[in-house]
């Protein structure tokens, strides 16, 4: 069995930085490049290089580490648009169903307003006609007419109280709908971002 041949132990330093190398020439050669002062900057990352093959290698390793950093970074933003988008899906959903549930409560508050107005009317009608026949059976007695016509004023009163709820309504409504076209145009946005970004990772 051959015997293994003996390593020798780095016994020569570098008098700049302290590295121990075997022999004299490992010595020079690391001096060649240990006495000069770094000079050539990385265009990635801007550390300083003391020669230009060193430069190369470490640009190489800093573009690729680079250009996967930025692949990542694309990937995130993506995953983060798309999670956003599903959100403002999901907000916008349940926008629809509040408005759907606002439309339908509307239209039975309208019905029923419809019925109590129509109600009220005929109810006018006979006051009127109360009003007319007391009139000529009791010419004399004011103060039952003005009765009637207050009762009649309260009504009408009434009316109109009815005819404003029905237009606030209406009017909440009409914000709804803007606030759901407006969302609907960020969904496209955020729908026409992403696809630029999955073209660009592409």
């Amino acid at each position: 069995m051959s015997e293994p041949i003996p390593t020798r132990e780095p016994r020569f330093q570098c008098i700049r930085c302290g590295l121990m190398c075997q022999d004299t020439r490992g010595l020079s050669n690391h001096q060649l490049k240990c006495n000069v002062d770094p000079r050539f900057s990385c265009k990635f990352c801007q550390k300083m290089c003391s020669s230009t093959q060193t430069l190369y290698r470490h640009e190489d390793k800093c573009k690729a580490l680079r250009s996967a950093q930025l692949e990542i970074d694309k990937i995130n933003q993506i995953e983060a648009l798309s999670t956003s988008l599903k959100e403002k899906e999901l907000e916008l959903t349940r926008l629809q169903e509040q408005i759907i549930d606002f439309q339908t409560q509307i239209q039975q508050i309208n019905l029923s307003h419809q019925l109590e107005i129509q109600q009220f009317k005929i109810t006018i009608e006979q006051l009127k006609e109360t009003q007319h026949s007391q009139d000529f059976q009791l010419s004399s007695s004011d103060s039952t007419i003005k009765t009637l016509n207050r009762t009649i004023q309260n009504q009408l009163d009434k009316i109109d109280s009815l005819q404003q709820t029905v237009f606030e309504q209406n009017k909440r409504i009409d914000n709804l709908e803007e606030e759901e076209r407006k969302d609907k145009r960020l969904l496209f946005d955020f729908a026409l971002k992403t696809m630029e970004l999955q073209n660009q990772y592409q």
